[in-house]
């Protein structure tokens, strides 16, 4: 019963390059064993169908036949009158009593002749009713007598072994395939971290890069406004020199030069409280600190997202391999076709959720980004209004996380929001008092200079557009009190060169 291509249960196991075929044989070998049976379980069926319904003609047939053998005989045991007619004449008066005889003697050759036939058609029946009989015997007997189902039984006596055997060759040959596939697997896997290792650390390299460019950057504003405060300190101090030196109209000049500086940072730090609402597309300042938890949120879920697509995807993998563990199962029982097209939907599903978690990484990229710019804003706004003081708050410790900064920036955008509000409406009056007073101060102070006893008009025109590009400039640039000095010359040559036009 063992084939060719199978082996003994204790025999040593062949090389692997012919455990492929072997356990094909062997599954053909099972295939063949198993059809077999079906067409010996489906013949004997047949057979005993057909017997079945050989038995109610046969037993008409036999009906039949003793009929016409009680007929036979019947009619054998007739008296000659009977079987010749009765009232027959034997002979006529004209013909010859040997006429008569030879006639007589010819029709009892005929009825003989009769006999015989009936006799030899009798026997012939009587033989193919014992013969049915006797078949229809050992039908009966046959359904009965175990001996028609020994050698199937006796074949299906030693399946267990070969299927015991069959089952042993096939684990054999399923944790091979295993191991072969997560072989497979980490070399993939090994493969895919060489090539993807150096991009990993070039984008390291650049994120390491552009947070050193940050922190030089942020360094080097840090230390432009310690120079500006210590500038700032310097002109306080200057000018405290002046006052107690100069009358009250160089006093109200200091103050008006310090009102224009106030007014530019002023500007300068709603010009950027204007920026980081358009990058964090918020209508008030309140509503940064929330748009930033959003943003937090959506990247906390965006990452559980990633995370549940990854579980996703290892649970697709090993219902992949349980698959085709079962494929390998059932491919004598199940067509092929059905264990493919699952395949290539899971497949489909693994790809479309692999598309997935790439779109959800490129928008947790971007939202790093955003996030990275708006640190840096508000990093850049810290640093701008360090400068700024509290009155009745004492100087904080270096404050560390994002929301303590915009706190810090919200509370001393409030403090200039109310000192501005606090603030008299300047007059654009040319003959108010104050204006009057800075005029006079500007103009005393200019006369005073050597440098402007002589001046000449050759590129006033030149001169002139460049006064008008105030626009243009950087808002991180803070005048100093040099620059504050000669913008003013530049407005007294221009005011006189407007009061010579009219004259």
């Amino acid at each position: 019963m063992v084939g060719p291509g199978m082996e003994a249960p204790g025999s040593e196991r062949g090389p692997k390059a012919k455990l492929s075929q072997r356990s094909q044989e062997l599954r053909a070998l099972v295939g063949l064993q198993e059809q077999g049976g079906k067409v010996f379980a489906q013949s004997c069926e047949e057979k005993l169908r057909q017997n079945r319904e050989l038995l109610p003609s046969l037993q008409a047939a036999l009906q039949e036949d003793s009929s016409v053998l009680k007929f036979v005989l019947k009619y054998n045991k007739l008296p000659i009158k009977d079987a010749f007619g009765e009232g027959q004449e034997l002979f006529s008066a004209t013909e010859s009593l040997e006429v008569v005889i030879k006639k007589i003697e010819a029709k009892v050759h005929e009825q003989v002749k009769v006999c015989d036939m009936l006799l030899h058609q009798l026997r012939q029946w009587s033989q193919a009713r014992d013969e049915r009989q006797r078949h229809l015997q050992e039908l009966q007997e046959a359904e009965v007598d175990p001996k028609w189902q020994e050698p199937q039984l006796q074949e299906l006596v030693y399946l267990p072994r070969y299927l015991d055997l069959l089952c042993g060759m096939t684990v054999m040959y399923h944790e091979e395939l295993r191991a072969r596939s997560s072989l497979k697997a980490n070399n993939a896997i090994k493969k895919l971290m060489a090539e993807a290792g150096p991009q990993v650390r070039a984008e390291k390299q650049l994120r390491d890069q552009s947070l050193a460019e940050q922190r030089k950057h942020i360094e080097s504003l840090r230390r432009q406004e310690e120079s500006e405060r210590q500038q700032r300190q310097q002109a306080v101090s200057m000018l405290s020199e002046e006052q107690d030196l100069s009358s009250s109209d160089v006093l109200v000049g200091a103050d008006v030069e310090a009102a224009k500086a106030k007014m530019q940072r002023e500007a300068f730090v709603t010009d950027k409280m204007e920026k980081a609402k358009s990058a964090l597309q918020c209508s008030r300042l309140w509503d940064i600190p929330s748009s930033i938890e959003a943003q937090r949120r959506s990247l906390g879920s965006l990452q559980q997202h990633i995370d549940e697509c990854k579980e996703r995807k290892t649970e697709l993998k090993k219902t992949l391999e349980e698959l085709e563990l079962q494929q390998a199962k059932l491919k004598f029982n199940e067509p092929v076709s059905t264990t493919r097209l699952r395949e290539e939907e899971l497949r489909q599903n693994l790809q479309q959720e692999e598309a997935r978690l790439e779109q959800m990484r490129a928008q947790m990229s971007k939202s790093q980004k955003r996030l990275i710019e708006f640190e840096n804003i508000i990093d850049n706004l810290y640093l701008l209004l360090q400068g700024i003081l509290i009155p009745g708050q004492q100087d904080s410790a270096a404050v560390v996380g994002l929301e303590e900064k915009l706190q810090e920036c919200e509370k001393k955008l409030q403090f200039l929001k109310e000192r501005l509000a606090a603030r008299p409406e300047d007059s654009t009056d040319e003959h108010g008092e104050t204006f009057a007073k800075v005029r006079t101060l500007l103009e005393k102070r200019t006369a005073e200079e050597t440098r402007n006893l002589k001046i000449s008009f050759e590129d006033e025109e030149a001169m002139e557009d460049d006064t008008l590009d105030f626009e243009d400039e950087d808002h991180d640039y803070i005048p100093s009190r040099e620059d504050i000095k000669k913008q003013g010359l530049q407005l007294i040559r221009m005011n006189t060169r407007r009061r010579k036009k009219k004259q």
